[in-house]
């Protein structure tokens, strides 16, 4: 593989193939294949010297092999080399003097006559490969690249004139005819130390029967004559899962961030499961308080355990035989928590202080938004500002009653009329169900 001259080796190449390849116009003499900068090479303001110029003016590095390397075998340690594509411009130089009637000028014909003979090189050789000769028997591809295995390929690239002009523009030379072509690539072998990975200390092949579970269908187990499917559940509330393989040794319930929970599947293709509150239904133990299901979107997973043997240490056909246990995980389902009313101790009238109080479950946390709908209107939840003066007159909120200012109802541009109004409480984009608890407004 190239090392830091495959960048340098290409460029020669491809000078080497166009000075052997190229046909001759029949007004020079002879031309060369330069490589730089494409400045003209004018001598006293006479004709211009016949010259092809390959000028490397981009490298980019190959997005496609940039974690492959194309001459280990799979599973062999170490780092990719670089592999790089090069932007060329090729172009041609080259006037002679004509005289038209009185008037003598230099044209540009040359120049055009080698693009085209560069172009056809080019078109005709499109790989360029490591058996490939010149006139005298030498290979024209450059040494350090004849044991790579991604060949030299050229193709032409073709650059609008906006491009072509800043390029030209950057170079500050006049704007001549060129040809672009992208050459790749270029594959530069890295000299960091190769990673090499730890050897097998011990071989463990499990053996069992055991199939992954798999969730379809996320509810509330619904009261009589409710229809099935519901997925909004408050805290409390039978939780439904619905799938396959749910029977094993061992059977848990994973909510969102809380542990495992135990579970005796009623069936192979259902769990019910009591939301929790505060503590683990089947071990009785606390949840810590920031781990608690809070209102909003919620994930749930089955996991299923069951024994099995393993066999370890040993060549593939010796080892010790060792109980084990298999566990698999199943999908993700969703369900949404909502927030629950209970009670609504509403103010005697709408003058100040005005405060409605709320009574329920998961009504607010920290972090997440909550609003007190009445009837129509939102009245967000705010904590209490101990530096307030006058002082708020609602407490602060917890998760099971909150305080909000009715006062403002007054001045709302749509202000409520007389009437009962129901009483809904949104947390965290959940919408607690309909109740029968209800605000009046008399006057």
């Amino acid at each position: 593989m190239a090392d830091i001259h495959a960048i340098g080796a290409v460029s020669r190449s491809l000078q080497n193939l166009l000075s052997d390849r190229m046909d001759k116009p029949n007004d020079i003499a002879s031309f060369d294949v330069t490589v730089g900068l494409p400045s003209p090479l004018a001598e006293d303001d006479g004709p211009e010297p016949a010259r092809l110029n390959l000028f490397l003016y981009m490298v980019l590095e190959n997005e496609f092999l940039q974690n492959h390397d194309p001459s280990a075998h799979p599973g062999d340690p170490g780092r990719p080399p670089l592999s790089l594509d090069l932007y060329y411009l090729v172009t041609g130089f080259g006037t002679v003097n004509e005289t038209s009637g009185t008037t003598t000028a230099q044209t540009e014909v040359i120049a055009h006559y080698l693009l085209g003979s560069a172009m056809r090189v080019l078109y005709d050789y499109p790989v360029i490969t490591s058996d490939l000769e010149d006139d005298a028997g030498e290979r024209i591809l450059e040494k350090s690249l004849r044991d790579d295995v991604e060949l030299v390929k050229v193709t032409l690239d073709p650059l609008g004139l906006d491009e072509l002009s800043k390029i030209w523009m950057g170079l500050g030379e006049p704007m001549r005819v060129s040809a672009a072509y992208a050459v790749r690539m270029a594959l530069i072998e890295s000299q960091g130390p190769r990673r090499q990975s730890p050897p097998v200390t011990e071989r463990r092949i499990h053996v069992g029967r055991l199939r992954r579970p798999t969730i379809t269908r996320v509810y509330r187990r619904p009261s009589a004559g409710e229809l099935e499917g519901d997925g909004h559940l408050a805290i409390g509330e039978i939780l439904r899962i619905e799938g396959e393989n749910f029977v094993a040794a061992e059977t848990w319930v994973v909510l969102e961030r809380l542990d495992p929970i135990k579970v005796t599947p009623t069936s192979a293709t259902r769990i019910e499961l009591t939301v929790p509150d505060a503590t683990y239904p089947d071990s009785g133990d606390p949840i810590a308080e920031d781990q608690l299901l809070q209102a909003g979107v919620r994930s749930v997973r089955v996991v299923v355990a069951a024994d099995s043997e393993a066999v370890v240490g040993g060549a593939l056909d010796k080892g010790d035989v060792v109980d084990g246990q298999s566990v698999m995980s199943s999908n993700s389902g969703v369900f949404q928590i909502v927030p629950t009313v209970t009670n609504v101790d509403p103010p005697d009238d709408l003058g100040s202080p005005a405060v409605l109080a709320v009574e329920g479950t998961r009504l607010f946390a920290p972090g997440l938004s909550s609003d007190v709908i009445v009837g129509d209107l939102s009245i967000p939840v705010q904590p209490m500002d101990p530096d307030a003066a006058p002082p708020d007159p609602w407490a602060d909120p917890t998760s099971t009653r909150v305080e909000v200012s009715l006062a403002a109802l007054r001045h709302d541009p749509v202000p409520l009329a007389k009437g009962v109004y129901s009483v809904r409480v949104q947390v965290n984009g959940a919408l607690s169900r309909e109740t029968t608890q209800t605000f009046e407004v008399t006057s």
